[in-house]
């Protein structure tokens, strides 16, 4: 009786999507191991934290201000846009009002209330994910006073971290470069702490 040949092609080893190869994962002819980048979906973002400035210039004898600026309270909502991979980025708009007095001497007849400045800031947002839990969010914004006295507009530059504990929900600490423009150029550094959450938008 005729004895069967070892088929030396049971050796190899069809694996779906990357041809012919063998066992040991070499990828054959068709093959590739590269990864398809992560597709991301619109999403809708948010952030509301406190925070608080350091006047790197001010004018102690005209307008009676101090080094520290206001304690803030901060609002920030955006949409990032669909894409491929881990840089993702947006538009949105923050707004931030005072949480104390400003100047601190509430004798001063131009001086502000609680909640008595208001500023808007148009911002575009970009997003790295670092995971889907770490991200890295920076922005640049350009900041309108909308109240008081002395009416301004400014630039920002922004940075921060983001920790999502849950899925759309976690925390972020964020620093910000500005300056403002009125009778006088204003720079300052802000940072603020708070809560984050996204939601996806699926089509």
């Amino acid at each position: 009786m005729a004895q069967d040949t070892p088929d030396e092609s049971l050796d190899e080893e069809v694996v779906p999507g990357q041809g012919r190869g063998y066992a040991w994962g070499e990828a054959g002819e068709q093959g590739g191991g590269n990864q398809p980048a992560t597709h991301r979906f619109s999403q809708i973002f948010g952030t509301v934290g406190a925070g608080a400035s350091i006047r790197l210039y001010y004018d102690p004898d005209v307008l009676r201000q101090d080094f520290l600026a206001p304690v803030y309270l901060q609002l920030r909502l955006g949409y990032f846009f669909e894409g491929d991979g881990d840089l993702q980025h947006g538009v949105g708009l923050g707004i931030a009002t005072n949480l104390t007095i400003d100047p601190p001497d509430p004798s001063v007849a131009d001086g502000f209330l609680e909640a008595g400045q208001w500023t808007i800031a148009p911002s575009y947002f970009l997003r790295v994910w670092i995971s889907d839990a770490f991200q890295i969010l920076g922005s640049f914004g350009v900041p309108i006073g909308l109240s008081g006295t002395y009416q301004t507009f400014g630039l920002e530059l922004a940075g921060g971290v983001i920790y999502e504990f849950l899925a759309g929900f976690g925390i972020y600490a964020h620093i910000t470069l500005s300056t403002y423009f009125a009778s006088f150029v204003q720079p300052l550094v802000s940072g603020d702490l708070g809560l984050v959450f996204d939601y996806e938008v699926l089509p």
